[in-house]
Formats: structure tokens, sequence, C-alpha cells
């Protein structure tokens, strides 16, 4: 990978994940509160489920049309419920894949196209690895 790709992803995630650190109270549970009173004897303490068949990961992935700045936009729709989505940037149809992150972020590639989705609770990215641009910034559903 050149440097300046290299560079330029580094730099592009580093960013994305200090963006993504104000929502992490949103998907991260609190640690359970031990100064409180007991519950009752008998009674279950409550649990949170934040991810389950009814509320998977992905299912906050937004889609459809997204509005970026500089007036550009682009739609995605799920190809396959978690692993794929489909991309229409300027009339051409991609597949991208997920790609695991270790930042909770959404992250979907399509490495023959070079095209990268990034996605973010506040915004989308939409990245050409292959030239090292970016296309689309601050993009959101509308």
């Amino acid at each position: 990978m050149p440097k300046s790709i290299r560079t330029l992803t580094l730099a592009c995630l580093g960013a994305i994940a200090l963006s993504g650190c104000q929502f992490l109270a949103d998907i991260i549970p609190a640690a359970p509160r031990t100064d409180g009173p007991a519950p009752a004897t008998g009674t279950a303490p409550e649990t949170i489920t934040f991810y389950s068949a009814d509320n998977p990961p992905w299912a906050r992935l937004h889609v459809g049309k997204m509005a970026c700045a500089e007036g550009v936009s682009f739609n995605i729709s799920r190809a396959d419920a978690n692993n794929e989505l489909d991309l229409n940037w300027k009339g051409r149809q991609y597949t991208l894949r997920r790609v695991q992150t270790s930042s909770g972020a959404f992250r979907y590639e399509d490495p023959a196209s070079g095209m990268v989705l990034i996605q973010i609770p506040a915004k989308s990215l939409l990245l050409d690895a292959k030239i090292g641009q970016r296309l689309a910034d601050e993009c959101n559903p509308g």
C-alpha cells in the first residue's frame, strides 16, 4: 500500500475513532452500581441486552439515500443482512463486504474497486482506497 494511502487511511480512522467516542455510552453498558439498596429477596436483578436476535448491531446501519457535504449523494441497501451491502455511487453499483473493526464503526469494502464505506452514528464517509481519495463526507440519511 502506498504511503499516502496508508497515511490517509490512518488519519481517517483516527478521526472517526475520536468522533465516535462520544457515542460509547450508548453502546457500552455502565458498570453495575453497588452503592444502592440490595434487590428484594426472590427478585432477579435487571439485565440489559444490547445485542440480540431482535436487535443485532447491523440494525443501526443507516441505509437509503445518503446526502453528503458538497451536494453529493449515494444510496445504500442491504444485500445480505450482516455481511454485505449494495452501494450505488454515480450510477455504478458496488457490493461491499463488512470488515470487522476494533472501534465499533461499520466498515464495508470492495477490494476490486477500492470503494470503502465507513459509518459511525454521527455520519458516513465514502473513500476510494485505490486512488487514496475521500469521495463523500458528512453523509447522513436524507
